[in-house]
């Protein structure tokens, strides 16, 4: 599968922002400030699953180029 620019930048933004939040343990820096604690939680768990969702897809998408190259070689 091919990427565009912006999906790729999509992609390396959500990576940073994980990194940023330290895959939702920066929550933990917090746990004085509920309110902070709680967008930092929620923030970590809109990331993580926009970057499960990637990666769902993009085993989906590995998944579809095998089919392909089974067909090409009549393996299917």
């Amino acid at each position: 599968m091919s990427y565009t620019d912006q999906e790729l930048n999509y992609k390396q933004l959500l990576l940073d922002l994980n990194e940023i939040l330290e895959g939702g343990d920066a929550k933990h820096d917090f746990e004085d400030t509920p309110y902070a604690f709680s967008t930092i939680h929620i923030l970590s768990l809109i990331v993580t699953n926009a970057l499960r969702g990637i990666e769902n897809f993009e085993a989906l998408y590995e998944m579809f180029d095998r089919i392909e190259e089974m067909k090409e070689h009549d393996e299917l």
